[in-house]
């Protein structure tokens, strides 16, 4: 068996450092970047109208694991909207209108919906006036 001296062993551990940088390097070039919106800027610049629109109390929002159901309800809504977005592919974000069950709640079932984490947006008009509410839920 060879022996190496110190000045080789640097040079070996030095190419093995560079090669496993570059593969690094090689594997982060390769991974696609998703944006959570294309208009980020100016939704940052509206944000204040946003944080108005979640200041609204009156309403119930939950997901119900038990039964697989996202329901919402609130005294006033007239038309509700369930935005569903996916933290790690946009791909499987959805919007859908929500149709009143009877006494003012809305629901959705999640049987459809892929299982992990889901950043789940409720937007409905009351009184003429929009609200949100934001809930994040982990499908099992």
């Amino acid at each position: 068996m060879r022996k190496f001296n110190w000045g080789q062993k640097m040079i070996f551990f030095a190419i093995i450092f560079m090669l496993m940088v570059i593969g690094l390097v090689a594997k982060m070039m390769g991974h696609s970047e998703q944006l959570v919106d294309e208009n980020y800027y100016e939704k940052g610049l509206s944000y204040q109208a946003e944080i108005d629109a979640q200041q609204n109390q009156d309403y119930i929002f939950k997901y119900q694991d038990s039964l697989k159901l996202i329901t919402f309800s609130s005294p006033d809504a007239d038309s509700v909207i369930l935005f569903a977005m996916r933290p790690s592919n946009q791909a499987l974000d959805f919007s859908m209108k929500l149709i009143a069950d009877g006494h003012n709640t809305f629901s959705y079932p999640t049987d459809d919906m892929d299982k992990g984490p889901w950043n789940i947006r409720i937007q409905w008009n009351s009184k003429s006036k929009t609200w949100i509410a934001d809930q994040k839920i982990i499908l099992p």
